[in-house]
């Protein structure tokens, strides 16, 4: 197979219900597991076991200071659990992927320099999830009041013992309310498609992680959305 390399210029980082990309210039995401020994007296070398995966998101970019700036952003999720981080591979299209969790900011370091510009160095840890390469259901997009079905992707079935995750990321509400609904069914065209996951009513920017467990046999998924006034929105979902 022959690899080709592509120019980095646009991908999106979303935190809650925060669009960190045009202030982000570095992210790298470290998916690790823990090495157990469990060697015995038989054994000619050591035999190693995979033991518990460890999650780390660092970030790098410039730093603004002020109400709702990156600064204020980045403090405020410190220590904060439970918060669903979503980055994208390419530009962030519906049908891309995207890796998604729920993390909490475990340091953030700010670093200004006369003559440079302040920038700022972010990591997260996972909490209590698991980390999920998904695919886009919905690309960050502004919606006009009224229903909206979203195309469908071949996401699969979720097999006996597996989840279908899903995060919602909610940039702006504006003069009303949004509401989101993960479907499934057994073709593309959806003709009978089945609520599996019902995201909480947002009138306010925010975001939410949710999961259905299978056996969930429907392999095509989509989301419908319902907003009164606008509301601008992300939303991915993966098995694991």
């Amino acid at each position: 197979m022959t690899a080709i390399a592509n120019i980095i210029k646009d991908r999106k980082v979303y935190l809650g219900g925060v669009d960190l990309s045009g202030d982000e210039n570095e992210v790298s995401l470290a998916i690790e597991f823990d090495q157990k020994e469990c060697t015995t007296f038989p054994d000619s070398s050591h035999v190693t076991a995979p033991g518990l995966a460890k999650i780390t998101l660092d970030q790098k970019g410039f730093v603004t200071f002020g109400e709702g700036l990156v600064d204020e952003t980045l403090v405020a999720r410190l220590g904060t659990a439970g918060v669903p981080v979503s980055v994208t591979q390419k530009g962030g299209v519906s049908g891309e992927i995207a890796y998604f969790t729920k993390a909490w900011g475990s340091s953030y370091a700010p670093s200004m320099k006369v003559g440079e510009l302040p920038s700022f160095d972010f990591s997260m840890s996972q909490d209590a999830g698991e980390v999920i390469r998904g695919t886009i259901l919905i690309a960050k997009t502004m919606l006009a009041a009224g229903e909206h079905l979203g195309t469908a992707f071949h996401v699969g079935a979720v097999p006996e013992g597996k989840k279908l995750f899903a995060a919602l990321h909610v940039f702006d509400v504006a003069s009303g309310s949004v509401d989101v609904v993960v479907q499934c069914d057994d073709a593309e065209g959806m003709a009978s498609p089945t609520d599996k996951i019902t995201f909480a009513q947002h009138t306010d920017t925010g975001s939410e992680f949710k999961s259905a467990a299978g056996p969930i046999t429907d392999s095509w998924w989509r989301v419908k959305v319902t907003v009164v006034g606008t509301a601008t929105i992300f939303v991915v979902v993966g098995i694991v």
